[in-house]
């Protein structure tokens, strides 16, 4: 109330009347309202000065009591850790002293959708962003008495994962431990787990801000990596993605082998994962393994083993950035290096002569450098006829006579081959034929006819011939051609033997021919006369008489005219 505890209203107007039972009656109203500030039963006077129409006038008093009580009492529970976008869950606890019902709730929102709700539970809010904010509960009880409550909310910027940083410059290799370090901003409580995930499938938690992982595989080369961070508050943060390039090198090459020494040997790469894009590259060490430890820096290098043996051929595949190497991958294979054999020259058995006669055995000795492993000799001796040894000798003879070319190789077990050794081969076939007209007559010269194939007459190589003359004069002769005469009628043995001389004085390659001839004695001669008495003008008979001994007969005319005949006539 008023400091003064009267109030007086001069010529007041009525809010409202009515007509009641004939008399009017009029509703009036303070000017103000007026807070009672004490709880309590109050007294409420009200003197009424009314004059009527016609000049009467009167008081007329009435009184009342107000009662004051307790307002109720407003009051609100939340559920809020003070993070952007978490919902806030608002509980009324409010109630009244005196006992009434409380039937009305106003909520206000600032700052948020909605804004208000007159629902005793309202809907859970979110906060979109930080700062501070108020919230007002209104409650209402049965008789209508009212009471607000008002809580500040301060909202505080979320945690912020900022950078990512791993320790490898960037360069993931497979099979590699990459350590990751995650950089974040917390405004309220402080962080306690960093959620990771590596995008290969796999995840962790951590307490700090670091993690390890190792990838298996490179994937699609980039795998992305994810951190968001949580506060002991319960505020999560944004999801920060980091790119993580991932390399993947497998050193690999290949070569043939075995090899041969003092061959060129062709190494080629085969590794995977090479990188030929700027700024990365690819380079390659190589050690061949050798008594040097030869090495080359390039791709697909080749080398010449002097010496024979097993060697270890190692690889080392890298990739570089800015002079840096990373994911580099090694591989250890094993070449077998082989001997081979020169061949120098071919010797025969026997050596001198060199020429040799058909059908005669020869064992050739090939000669070359020493070397250990298990050869084969391969020989091709050019008459159709090839063999294979394990020892450097072959034995051959040759059926006809030529000029035969012979190639021999050596051979190591594996394919390693040495050079085609070649020469040729003479060879000679000498065939006596003695060749006379038998019989002959007693002290009559035969000649004897050199017919033999195969001779030869050259500047190394002559033929020679050895005549034996059974019961001629002369027995012998060193002729090719000669003559004999026999002076007793009989059966003898003519033999040939002919054959080349090389060098003029050494015999190779004899043939000797045996032929018997008859001599006979010579016969009488027979008295031959004409028979006239068979003559004609075209026709002429001659009668003989029979010769012992005679097979036939033979009649000549000086005219040139010859006939023979068998028997007498």
């Amino acid at each position: 109330m008023p400091n003064s505890d009267t109030v007086l209203i001069i010529n007041p107007i009525p809010l409202d009347s009515t007509l009641v039972n004939g008399t009017w009656l009029y509703k009036y109203s303070l000017p103000t309202a007026y807070k009672l500030t004490s709880i309590g039963t109050f007294p409420i006077n009200i003197t009424v000065n009314a004059t009527t129409a016609d000049g009467c006038t009167g008081l007329q008093t009435t009184t009342f009591s107000v009662k004051v009580v307790d307002p109720p009492v407003s009051y609100f529970t939340t559920i809020f850790n003070g993070c952007p976008i978490d919902f806030a869950n608002f509980t009324d606890s409010s109630y009244d002293k005196n006992g009434y019902n409380i039937v009305g709730w106003h909520w206000d929102f600032p700052g948020t959708t909605p804004s208000s709700s007159n629902d005793q539970i309202p809907p859970a809010l979110s906060y979109p962003a930080p700062g501070s904010y108020n919230v007002t509960l209104r409650v209402i009880n049965s008789i209508g008495c009212f009471k607000d409550s008002t809580q500040i909310f301060t909202i505080q910027p979320a945690p912020s994962v900022d950078s990512i940083k791993a320790d490898n410059n960037g360069l993931g290799c497979v099979g590699s431990k990459i350590n990751f370090t995650a950089f974040a901003t917390v405004h309220l409580g402080t962080i306690i787990k960093y959620y990771w995930k590596f995008g290969d499938g796999t995840f962790d938690t951590t307490t700090t801000n670091t993690a390890s992982h190792t990838y298996t595989s490179a994937g699609t080369g980039t795998y992305y990596i994810s951190v968001f961070v949580e506060t002991s508050n319960g505020c999560g943060s944004n999801t920060l993605v980091f790119s993580q390039p991932m390399f993947q090198l497998n050193a690999g090459f290949k070569f043939v082998s075995p090899q041969c020494i003092n061959s060129l040997v062709q190494f080629t790469d085969t590794s995977k994962g090479e990188i030929f894009t700027a700024p990365i590259d690819t380079k390659w060490l190589w050690n061949f393994g050798d008594a040097l430890n030869s090495t080359s820096a390039i791709q697909n290098p080749s080398f010449t083993y002097t010496t024979a043996g097993n060697f270890d051929v190692i690889l080392r595949v890298a990739l570089t950035q800015n002079g840096n190497e990373f994911c580099a991958d090694s591989i250890k294979q094993q070449i077998v290096i082989s001997p081979i054999i020169i061949i120098a020259n071919v010797i025969s058995t026997p050596s001198i002569p060199r020429p040799i006669c058909a059908n005669t055995a020869i064992t050739y000795t090939a000669v070359g450098n020493a070397a250990t492993g298990s050869f084969k000799w391969f020989w091709d001796f050019g008459d159709g006829k090839k063999d294979t040894t394990t020892t450097n000798s072959v034995t051959h003879s040759y059926a006809n006579a030529g000029n035969y070319p012979i190639t021999v190789y050596a051979k190591v077990d594996g394919g390693c081959k040495g050079n085609d050794f070649s020469f040729s081969q003479a060879v000679y076939k000498v065939t006596a034929i003695p060749t006379f007209v038998s019989p002959q007559c007693i002290n009559t010269p035969v000649v004897f006819i050199d017919n033999s194939t195969g001779t030869v007459t050259s500047a190394l190589i002559d033929t020679k011939w050895e005549w034996t003359l059974q019961g001629g004069s002369p027995a012998s002769s060193d002729t090719q051609n000669t003559s004999s005469t026999f002076a007793t009628a009989g059966t003898y043995n003519i033999k040939l033997k002919t054959y080349l001389v090389f060098g003029l004085t050494t015999e190779f390659c004899s043939h000797d021919s045996t032929k018997s001839i008859t001599i006979n004695n010579i016969l009488a001669k027979p008295n031959v006369t004409i028979d006239n008495t068979k003559t004609t003008p075209t026709s002429l008979t001659f009668n003989w008489a029979a010769i012992a001994g005679a097979t036939g007969y033979q009649v000549s005319l000086n005219s040139g005219a010859t006939w023979t005949t068998p028997s007498s006539g």
